[in-house]
């Protein structure tokens, strides 16, 4: 996490890659820090420099055909940057840390999502005390700082999701798969990991070496097939 001191471990080099910051000087071809510009492709000068004949209805027209060619490169490289297989799987490839609205003021305890497609959710900093997420598609969604304690997510797919600084405790994630989730500073006291898989998920030292003294963490997960110790690095 950007400005934390704290010292966080991988379990791949892949989700190593995830947490170097923005890919923004990898598409523009340069390193950060630097103020070059990139060259234009067909006249060797900076873009900003290229002419647009002195006539504004064309420079505006220009200028918009190149933002909207900007955006779109900006996307494939951030794609590639990242792993992802394209640029339209981008958003559900990635875990972003810290949610996407801010805040969700409107508690939810004791709902029953299971089953649910909620990738369009947001659960950023919500009161969601003992929700039932049982075979839920969580994919990609934030829990960041969400309150869950005894909530269950039995089978529920929660990869590349968000549960950083959430709190986990006494919840059940039975065959759940956590693969590439943001888990760091999030609290697991007494919650069951059984047939979990955590492939690829970012998490501190201290919070690995705790689910792997857990009885729970163990088994192999029946959609993935990764031991659940070995996807941890216990």
């Amino acid at each position: 996490v950007a400005g934390s001191t704290t010292t966080t471990t991988t379990t791949t080099t892949r989700a190593v890659a995830r947490t170097r910051g923005s890919p923004a000087w990898f598409c523009r071809g340069q390193e950060p820090g630097s103020s070059r510009s990139r060259p234009h492709r067909a006249s060797g000068r900076p873009v900003e420099e290229v002419s647009t004949g002195g006539h504004p209805q064309e420079a505006r027209a220009t200028l918009a055909r190149r933002a909207g060619q900007a955006l779109v490169a900006t996307a494939a490289c951030a794609a590639a940057f990242f792993g992802a297989g394209n640029p339209a799987e981008l958003n559900s490839a990635l875990a972003v840390s810290g949610g996407r609205n801010g805040n969700n003021s409107t508690p939810i305890s004791n709902s029953d999502f299971s089953g649910q497609n909620l990738t369009e959710s947001d659960f950023t900093k919500t009161i969601m005390k003992q929700c039932n997420f049982d075979g839920a598609n969580l994919r990609g969604v934030s829990l960041f700082a969400a309150f869950a304690e005894g909530s269950t997510f039995r089978k529920a797919d929660l990869s590349f999701a968000d549960l950083e600084q959430g709190n986990f405790e006494d919840s059940d994630f039975t065959d759940a798969v956590l693969e590439g989730a943001q888990v760091s500073a999030a609290r697991f006291e007494r919650a069951v990991i059984e047939n979990s898989d955590w492939t690829d998920v970012v998490l501190r030292k201290d919070v690995q070496q705790f689910l792997c003294r857990k009885p729970s963490a163990k088994g192999t997960n029946p959609v993935t097939g990764a031991d659940t110790r070995e996807s941890l690095m216990c």
